[in-house]
């Protein structure tokens, strides 16, 4: 409000609703970020990490001040079950996104299944980014292997009771 020599009153009047929605929003989104049990990592071109939420703190045991800056490849990525990785970046190269499963590494060097989804795009500058929503599937991934450890055992015992019930008086004859 200004009141002018003259006596008269202007009134500058701005209305913050649409800001209000905006910044609500954002806010909103950070919180969804936080708090999904998906690890969230970002990095620049050169795969230096920007961000690293709390569920990559658990999942990878790195807490976000100790890795942000540094290059993925010194810190959790390990490997490609295909090993082929020139497969795999050609195939990022093209698409600009990639999903698939991969073993990587904690902190402490423990090896760890994760179903990684990889996309590329660019910021409100043109710089390329990339960001990776990653699930950690080491527990899905040994009960699969205990599971066909399991049907691999039952096969060959059934296959030993069969020719026993078959041919009794073979086992008899040594």
């Amino acid at each position: 409000v200004y009141k002018l020599p003259t006596g008269e009153i202007i009134a500058v009047y701005n209305d913050l609703t649409e800001r209000k929605k905006a910044e609500e929003n954002i806010q909103y989104q950070a919180m969804l970020v936080e708090n999904v049990s998906d690890a969230i990592i970002s990095t620049d071109q050169n795969f230096n990490i920007i961000s690293w939420n709390k569920a990559a703190e658990m999942i990878y045991q790195w807490k976000a001040e100790e890795i942000i800056g540094k290059n993925v490849s010194d810190t959790i990525w390990l490997e490609d079950p295909r090993d082929n990785i020139n497969e795999l970046l050609l195939e990022f190269t093209q698409k600009r996104f990639w999903k698939g499963e991969e073993i990587q590494q904690r902190k402490d060097g423990t090896k760890i299944n994760i179903l990684s989804s990889v996309s590329a795009f660019k910021d409100n500058k043109e710089k390329i980014k990339f960001v990776a929503i990653n699930h950690d599937i080491t527990n899905r991934k040994k009960a699969e292997q205990k599971l066909k450890y399991t049907l691999k055992f039952e096969k060959l015992i059934s296959h030993f009771l069969a020719n026993l019930i078959n041919s009794p008086y073979e086992l008899l004859d040594d």
